[in-house]
């Protein structure tokens, strides 16, 4: 990834908070000048471990032709984005169709028909400063957390092998076993990286025209003519986010959530499918005089 801001590493990130400290009015013992002889302090520079080379495909065909009796265009597409964020929850797909046929039966009598499809299939990631905002979490995410727990650690899972509250283990040991957010000294973000793990949130958009017309010619010099037209626009919506519990016990949530993840809590399952269908039909009468 290029133009990206220049994090702070492990020891500037350290030397900052002891400044600042010292710069709050704050007496005794600064924790930072402690801290910093730890041999736990990770030096993780989170963009880096968010961000991948995106890549995408783009293919198109088309083909037309005809004579004087009957004219055609069929086109058709795939487009497909893995984008920057790691673990490729981040995917755009998009296929379209579109045919455009029209036919002289007679010198007096013409019909035509076009249709249109387009299926698009999505990703939903959060890249903002929405929640749970990945990419925020990664500006906001201390250097000096590591990105995974180490496996020695008794809150450790495979299922859920990643960092979240900052030195969870150390907290919970010093504090009685329960988690203390007063001792902690660390930001309270999350972990950009399991964040984007766990993210599964799908979007599938299909979308489809289709008209097919009739003109007749009336009259000697055919100047009247009659046109109908009908035509049809669908649009299908399936949206499903599948938000799975994880993250460190912080002791919150309700009584039935006791011993949950604070992130995703508790598991929680969201679809929703919606159609749209519209009709058109039009007719016209057009004399043109001659």
């Amino acid at each position: 990834m290029a133009n990206l801001p220049t994090m702070l590493s492990g020891s500037q990130y350290m030397d900052k908070m002891e400044e600042s400290w010292n710069n709050s009015g704050l007496t005794g013992t600064n924790p930072y000048t402690t801290d910093k002889s730890r041999t736990d302090l990770a030096n993780t520079n989170w963009l880096d471990e968010l961000f991948t080379t995106g890549r995408s495909q783009n293919v198109a065909l088309t083909a037309s032709g005809g004579d004087e009796s009957v004219q055609y265009l069929i086109s058709g597409g795939y487009y497909k984005q893995n984008g920057i964020v790691i673990y490729d929850n981040d995917q755009y797909e998009r296929i379209n169709f579109r045919s455009n046929v029209i036919g002289n039966l007679t010198n007096r009598l013409k019909v035509g028909a076009n249709l249109q499809i387009t299926n698009i299939r999505q990703d939903k990631t959060s890249s903002s400063g929405d929640a749970p905002g990945i990419i925020r979490h990664a500006f906001l995410r201390a250097p000096v957390i590591p990105v995974f727990k180490d496996p020695s650690d008794p809150t450790y899972s495979a299922e859920d092998p990643y960092t979240d509250l900052p030195f969870y283990y150390r907290n919970v040991q010093a504090n009685g076993g329960s988690w203390n957010g007063a001792a902690n000294r660390y930001e309270f973000s999350a972990n950009p990286i399991a964040l984007a793990y766990f993210t599964n949130d799908k979007r599938v958009n299909l979308k489809t025209f289709g008209n097919a017309f009739a003109e007749y010619a009336f009259l000697a010099k055919k100047e009247l003519k009659f046109r109908t037209n009908f035509g049809i626009d669908l649009n299908m919506l399936h949206n499903k986010a599948f938000n799975q519990n994880f993250g460190d016990v912080d002791g919150g949530g309700a009584d039935a959530d006791k011993g949950l993840g604070r992130q995703n809590r508790p598991t929680s399952l969201n679809e929703n499918r919606g159609q749209e269908t519209t009709i058109t039909w039009n007719n016209t009468l057009q004399y043109n005089k001659k």
